[in-house]
């Protein structure tokens, strides 16, 4: 699946206001991490097009596709909103990422 490029689809405020509240709100920070689409949607008023779910590592916060989970596959509805040409994240597969790291916020660009 091809990544997401949420500055194109939401707008660069959108995605630095929400990089901005995960690093300094802690609360929203659990939120998201315990799930993503419930916690944006309730704090942003965005329904995100899938399932997502937030990873933190030492390079700051990324978005990807959930699993999920529940054995049922994603909907040809839910596949046409993430397919399509998108940026690698440069880890040379097709991982259905979307970064939030800061240095690729800074140029513009997410995933």
């Amino acid at each position: 699946m091809n990544n997401i490029d949420l500055v194109e689809t939401y707008g660069a405020d959108a995605v630095g206001a929400a990089l901005q509240k995960l690093e300094q709100d802690p609360e929203f920070r659990a939120e998201a991490k315990a799930d993503l689409n419930a916690a944006v949607l309730k704090h942003f008023g965005v329904a995100l097009p899938v399932p997502m779910r937030l990873i933190e590592d030492d390079q700051g916060f990324r978005a990807e596709v959930a699993d999920a989970g529940d054995g049922r596959e994603l909907s040809d509805h839910e596949l046409d909103l993430v397919a399509g040409g998108g940026r690698s994240t440069g880890s040379g597969k097709d991982d259905g990422v979307m970064d939030f790291s800061k240095s690729r916020a800074s140029r513009g660009r997410i995933g």
